[in-house]
């Protein structure tokens, strides 16, 4: 009686007490009319987190007319739709990225009980085992188990990218999808590329990434040291101050939309994939290969689960094999540049987003 109030104007706001247009938790398809599946989504963020895993899937399946979707904003916003707002927008499907907040815990629970919706649940990382010298070690909750054992008990699917992440959430939920990171083929195969005959100067080794990667690049440093004379180091996103003295280029992080672009600006000759051993990162995914691999660069990456099966040149977390792998690539570098193109062609021929949207379209609906 609420979602349809005779009296009150749909459109209206039910979180305001003037009246006002309701622009917050609208949706963007007309309930009176419903041929393809409906799915309401909260992501994450903008970054990459919330791109490959709700923004870009939810995007290409609407643009393709296989559903309609809307999204709330950000968690960030601290904005969540109430029983009567889900209610109003009638969706088929409530999508939850990463929602261990306690707004977020309490809304789940709440949809469960009075609405008629079928509810996923999409789980990004294991995040009841963050590494020591993650960043937000020490401000995480205690009772993260807890939080994600309440989450999936309440919802009707899981949705992870890997194997391990399945494995370990089994244990709350019986129907998990597994469905991989892909890249989208607007986003990263129209990129404007330097030529590399006009560039003078050593071979240039670098690595992008975020903030948490404190403790995978520790071990680094005397591999950039060891080599700072041979290469040219580049970094993106994080780089250790203990590092920098040692670094040719250091670029700051951007906005997902410019990210690609930016990546490619880097233009390397070759790439790395430090990761620490631990369980965290043996539950990661195989993206930061697949952006780079897309490029055309080889890749240069730690002997661990995420990384292997892929045609990149894996090593063991030592200073000596690194240093040895490195100086093996810059002597070669037209088997290098062969490299990057099988690569590159194992990429596109099998993580492109278009050639995958069944998958998700799968996993997305009931």
């Amino acid at each position: 009686q609420l979602a349809n109030d005779p009296a009150y104007n749909r459109n209206l706001s039910l979180k305001h007490r003037h009246f006002q247009i309701e622009t917050e938790t609208d949706v963007s398809w007309n309930v009176d009319f419903h041929d393809r599946p409906r799915v309401y989504a909260f992501p994450a963020n903008e970054s990459g987190v919330g791109e490959y895993r709700v923004r870009a899937p939810l995007r290409a399946l609407t643009h393709t007319a296989m559903i309609q979707s809307s999204l709330l904003p950000n968690h960030s916003a601290t904005l969540i739709p109430d029983i009567v707002e889900i209610e109003r927008g009638k969706p088929d499907v409530l999508l939850l990225q990463n929602g261990t907040a306690d707004y977020l815990i309490h809304a789940w629970e709440q949809y469960r009980k009075f609405n008629d919706v079928f509810m996923i649940y999409s789980q990004d990382d294991l995040v009841f085992a963050l590494p020591g010298k993650h960043p937000l070690q020490k401000s995480w909750p205690k009772d993260m188990r807890k939080r994600l054992r309440k989450l999936m008990e309440q919802s009707d699917r899981l949705i992870v990218a890997t194997e391990p992440l399945k494995e370990a959430y089994s244990r709350w939920i019986s129907d998990i999808r597994l469905v991989p990171n892909y890249l989208e083929k607007d986003r990263w195969l129209n990129l404007q590329f330097k030529p590399k005959t006009e560039r003078p100067g050593k071979m240039r080794v670098g690595w992008a990434g975020g903030g948490q990667h404190h403790g995978d690049l520790e071990f680094i440093l005397p591999v950039v040291e060891a080599t700072k004379d041979e290469v040219d180091w580049i970094f993106m996103g994080m780089c250790p101050e203990r590092i920098k003295p040692y670094i040719r280029e250091y670029h700051a992080g951007v906005p997902f939309d410019l990210y690609p672009q930016k990546l490619a600006d880097l233009d390397l000759d070759l790439a790395i994939a430090p990761l620490e051993y631990n369980n965290f990162n043996m539950a990661k995914t195989n993206l930061r290969i697949l952006e780079y691999g897309v490029l055309g660069w080889p890749i240069v990456c730690s002997d661990i689960l995420p990384y292997q099966n892929a045609p990149v040149t894996v090593v063991p977390n030592n200073v000596n094999s690194w240093v040895k792998a490195i100086r093996e690539k810059v002597n070669e570098p037209a088997a290098l540049c062969k490299e990057g193109q099988v690569l590159k062609r194992w990429v596109v021929d099998n993580f492109m987003l278009e050639d995958h949207l069944d998958e998700w379209l799968s996993a997305l609906t009931p």
